[in-house]
């Protein structure tokens, strides 16, 4: 399974992650099989905004295109979880960490899918974390 973890930095496994998928600088994305990290700058992070709205659509498809099966996140928008629900891509939640401690949590199941009632609900009060 190819998973995209949204980090703070370029440092691989050893990266922090974020705990919202659409402000993260980065992207880290592993393929849980055989390993393989490849970083990827976000996007959307500088375009301003809050990920919501059209940097939702921007994430669904670059992931997309390279072949993310799912997003591993502490948190995102509705608009963000609909995009990529739309686009195919699972989206599981976990606990932050370091991205190899995430990597660690999909490949034992502890990583589970993001509701609907668990995503943020804007205006910059979120609550990261609170269904962990």
């Amino acid at each position: 399974m190819k998973i995209c973890i949204p980090s703070m930095d370029d440092q691989g496994l050893e990266s922090t992650v974020s705990d919202h998928f659409g402000r993260a600088p980065y992207f880290t994305l592993v393929d849980t099989e055989t390993d393989q990290v490849d970083i990827m700058p976000n996007p959307d992070c500088h375009a301003g905004g809050h990920g919501h709205g059209q940097g939702s659509c921007h994430h669904s498809g670059h992931l997309k295109a390279r072949k993310v099966d799912a997003v591993v996140t502490g948190g995102m928008g509705r608009g963000a979880l609909a995009g990529l629900n739309q686009a195919g891509i699972r989206v599981l939640v976990a606990s932050p960490g370091t991205v190899a401690e995430i990597v660690r949590s999909v490949k034992d199941g502890t990583a589970r899918d993001l509701q609907a009632e668990m995503v943020c609900g804007g205006g910059g009060g979120h609550r990261h974390g609170r269904h962990l």
